[in-house]
């Protein structure tokens, strides 16, 4: 119903907005040493109006802006609905074109130049990059050892489908998604579908457009924590999957404090989605007599349901005193009701805990130093417990991995020791439903060098194997995650499959065929995604190139739309497919010159040539020097990497930074740096009246010089309807400020000096800005016109005005990876384009691009205009 209420309410609006129509027509006449172009419309609309050359390539982008409303436009259009505007047969950046476009003498209006007048501006949606189902963090992303990223939970229903959920980017973003029993995609539960009705997605914490479809609060804006509902917390922290009977529930473990979050299956979601109350209730002991910092409950819950799922079995976890922050200086509690060395059955109506089988208490290891000896191998980064993973068979046998004894037990319903086998270093286990087939993961690997292997075991039948039957290395360095592995047993067509998940790989599928296990499907060699953070976005206008930074110093280029890989940039001399210091970390484009600039972590900005992907340093003249700046600092946030608040390149090759040159200041401050063709370092010039610690995020130059900054300074008051309400919507936006130049280009220096005040400051809700060291800055776009098109993550919305801030059009509506806006694979149909969280925003002549940095996935958005009309100069 909410879907068809907005497709009405767009209908609507768009009867009751009558196209516009040429009153007159394009005409060109001569006007002097120029040439004068004259056309009206008959309605209110924004148009734009350009010269091009013979091979229909933009020289002169003259003039756009919205004609008939309420304020002015931008000149040399004028106030009303027909115009007379004059060329003086200069480019965008004020040089005399003289001959054609082969460079012959021919006078102008005989070199095929014409005038276009476009009326109307619309958008479509024309392809998707990104958001690839296989695409998961993992060893093969990542290339800092703080990114905070994992596999937290996997699940298979008795229908077969398979549910997972973890990290997919540097930035945290975090994803529940459904597979069938052989790995192939179905759906995305997390973040939630689009188009479902308001009232069963109010549990996830919703605000409700002024259109009557719904957004999503986020818990943090330090990282992509969608929705308040608990799934994410903490820096890209992520809630741990358990078992629940039935096809159509799912349970998360929301933090340290053991909250359930429940989810339903189709991305609905009650409307206290913690009304299950906690894992398990503590029950009274002598733990209150612990010296402090007080007890707490540590480890990676291991959950398996009993037969009749009235109660499960939870290994995995103990109780430690003191160490909070660092666990080098914790110690394992004895006398806790959680000590270590037991698994503990839990009633699931009552939440109430008993022990149903414990190691001696003598054996707890309490020193960590020692636990880091013994077999049990505890490590900062890992909390492995004595007992470590659990499972069951429909018999009611019990399955425990011992770490500390090095085997696996089997017990029966009332904890009675009927077997036992050695195995070292046992993770997780899991039993064929069909058989009596017991697989098992064992791995031992620690925060320092040592990142041992991650195997796979099976048994084919537990009650009589003494021995593996066979025995797989799925990963030869399992690295140092966090994190158990994850293990579930799927079965299609008559077919078993064992599903590994763990941090290192993410996920790999074995089928077992009983004479052997045989891989089936490795997500990351299935996965066409290596770009896995749309944090900062550049597009070369030339070329319709699109260059994604992804948050760790690596940034790739799009070229082909037909295909959904990015592919990724290097510097000469480093090895292939990295960029080596972080050298990407910000980036800008001078598409006039074919030059880039590129800023390392923490070091300066320099200058290169681009060819085949490959970085080419290019130094200034005789200076012989491609550095160009001082070593400014930047954002870096243990866990979700490393941000820039933007560069950008003046019309005549200047450049422009928002950095601080001070260490551990990682605001972003204005610094302009006046192109020097036979020198480097630039001469610098910072703008003091922009503020010593500004809030800020976005930069650019229009073709007159004009810079124009994204600044967060006092509070929006552009938020429609009860949206200005929602303080997390207020306080995270931004306005954007222009300054004029104080030179000029024929002066040499655009910015010889500090503009006193900023020439215009446009109120709008442009991006999310959380705080001066925010690492995921967003970025606008400014296209030759000196149109300003920004995004508002917020509200999944971009938005398009003129110089004079008349707003032209906007678009976007909240969706995830499953709405594809029309494309194929659109498995929710979306009334606009789908985004969860508009990032960066870049315009050429015909598209605008957009990043989407929770679907992880940038949008090529093809300018459709309702008139386009063409005249030759020379008629």
């Amino acid at each position: 119903m909410i879907r068809k209420a907005i497709l009405a309410l767009l209908i609507t609006v768009t009867a009751a907005q009558a196209a516009p129509t040429f009153t007159k027509k394009p005409s060109v006449t001569k006007a002097g040493a120029g040439t004068e172009i004259s056309f009206g419309v008959s309605e209110n609309t924004d148009v734009e109006v350009s010269i091009l050359n013979a091979k229909g390539e933009v020289v002169r982008h003259l003039a756009a802006g919205v004609l008939g409303g309420k304020g002015a436009p931008p000149p040399p259009l004028k106030p009303g609905l027909s115009q007379s505007l004059e060329w003086d047969g200069k480019d965008d950046y004020g040089q005399e074109i003289k001959g054609g476009p082969l460079g012959t003498a021919k006078p102008l209006d005989e070199a095929g130049f014409s005038a276009r007048v476009r009326v109307g501006m619309g958008v479509k949606l024309e392809a998707i990059a990104g958001g690839d189902p296989y695409a998961w963090y993992s060893k093969d992303f990542c290339t800092d050892n703080h990114a905070a990223w994992m596999v937290s939970g996997l699940e298979v229903k008795p229908d077969g489908k398979v549910y997972v959920i973890g990290n997919v980017g540097h930035f945290g973003p975090a994803v529940v998604r459904c597979y069938d029993a052989e790995g192939s995609y179905l759906r995305t539960v997390y973040p939630p579908p689009a188009g479902r009705p308001v009232k069963e997605m109010k549990g996830w914490g919703t605000n409700i457009r002024e259109d009557g479809s719904y957004i999503f609060r986020h818990s943090s804006l330090r990282h992509s924590s969608i929705s308040t509902s608990g799934i994410v917390f903490g820096k890209g922290r992520v809630a741990q999957l358990i078992p629940t009977p039935g096809n159509d529930r799912l349970h998360f473990v929301a933090g340290k404090g053991g909250a359930i979050v429940g989810v339903n299956t189709d991305g609905t979601i009650p409307d206290n989605p913690k009304s299950k109350g906690l894992l398990v209730n503590t029950p009274p002991s002598a733990d209150t007599k612990a010296r402090r910092p007080a007890w707490q409950v540590v480890g990676d819950p291991s959950v398996a349901l009993a037969p009749g799922s009235q109660s499960f079995y939870l290994a995995g976890i103990f109780a430690e005193d003191g160490g909070i922050f660092h666990r080098r200086a914790a110690r394992v509690l004895k006398d806790s009701f959680w000590r270590d060395g037991q698994v503990f059955k839990v009633d699931l109506k009552t939440r109430k805990a008993e022990v149903f089988y414990a190691l001696k208490a003598s054996s707890v290891i309490v020193d960590m130093a020692k636990r880091r000896r013994s077999p049990i191998f505890d490590q900062d980064g890992n909390d492995y417990a004595a007992l470590q993973g659990v499972a069951t068979d429909s018999a009611g046998h019990v399955f425990v991995a011992d770490r500390l004894k090095k085997r696996i037990l089997v017990l029966d319903a009332s904890a009675r020791l009927i077997r036992e086998t050695a195995l070292d270093s046992p993770d997780t286990l899991a039993v064929n439903p069909q058989s009596k087939a017991l697989y098992a993961t064992t791995r031992r690997v620690g925060y320092g060098k040592f990142k041992g292997p991650l195997r796979l075991f099976k048994f084919n039948d537990w009650a009589k194997d003494s021995t593996p039957t066979k025995e797989i290395v799925v990963q030869p360095k399992a690295g140092t995650y966090t994190g158990r592995t994850h293990l579930g047993i799927a079965r299609k067509g008559g077919k078993t499959f064992v599903w590994v998940a763990y941090s290192g790989l993410p996920i790999k599928i074995y089928e077992d065929t009983g004479a052997d296990l045989r891989l089936a499907k490795d997500f990351v060699q299935v996965a066409k995604q290596r770009s896995l953070d749309m944090q900062h976005m550049v597009v070369d206008p030339k070329t319709e190139t699109v260059y994604v930074y992804d948050g760790y110093g690596n940034l790739f280029s799009k070229r082909d739309w037909s295909t959904p890989s990015f592919e990724v940039c290097s510097i000469a001399g480093a090895r292939r497919g990295k960029m080596g210091a972080n050298r990407a970390l910000g980036f800008a484009v001078d598409p006039r010159n074919n030059v880039f600039f590129l800023r390392p972590d923490r070091r300066p900005v320099g200058r290169y040539t681009l060819k085949d992907n490959v970085f080419h340093p290019f130094p200034l003249g005789s200076a012989g020097k491609n550095i160009i700046t001082p070593a400014f600092h930047n954002t870096w946030v243990i866990n979700v990497g490393k941000g820039d608040h933007g560069m950008a390149v003046a019309p005549d090759g200047s450049l422009a930074v928002l950095a601080s040159l001070a260490n551990n200041d990682y605001s972003g401050p204005l610094h302009y740096f006046d192109h020097e063709p036979g020198k480097a370092p630039w001469k610098g010039l910072l703008f003091k009246g922009f503020g010593a610690r500004p809030w800020s995020a976005g930069i650019r130059f229009d073709p007159k010089g004009n810079l124009y900054v994204g600044k967060r300074e006092g509070k929006s008051g552009s938020l429609p309807g009860n949206l200005s309400k929602d303080r997390q919507l207020v306080d995270s936006t931004a306005k954007i400020v222009v300054y004029a130049p104080t030179g000029s280009f024929k002066g040499g220096n655009l910015y010889p000096t500090e503009p006193k005040s900023p020439a215009k400051v446009y109120d709008v809700p442009y991006g999310t800005i959380c705080r001066r060291s925010y690492a995921r800055n967003p970025l606008f776009g400014v296209d030759p016109y000196g149109r300003i098109c920004y995004p508002s993550s917020l509200l999944c919305r971009v938005s398009l005005m003129d110089n004079a801030g008349n707003h032209i059009l906007r678009f976007g509506t909240y969706g995830n990876r499953d709405s594809m806006g029309g494309i194929d694979g659109d498995q929710v149909p979306t009334p606009d384009i789908p985004m969860a969280f508009p990032h960066s925003v870049d315009t050429s002549d015909d598209y605008i691009y957009v990043t989407d940095i929770v679907n992880q996935r940038a949008l090529r958005i093809r300018k459709t205009f309702q008139l386009e009309t063409s005249v030759k100069l020379n008629q």
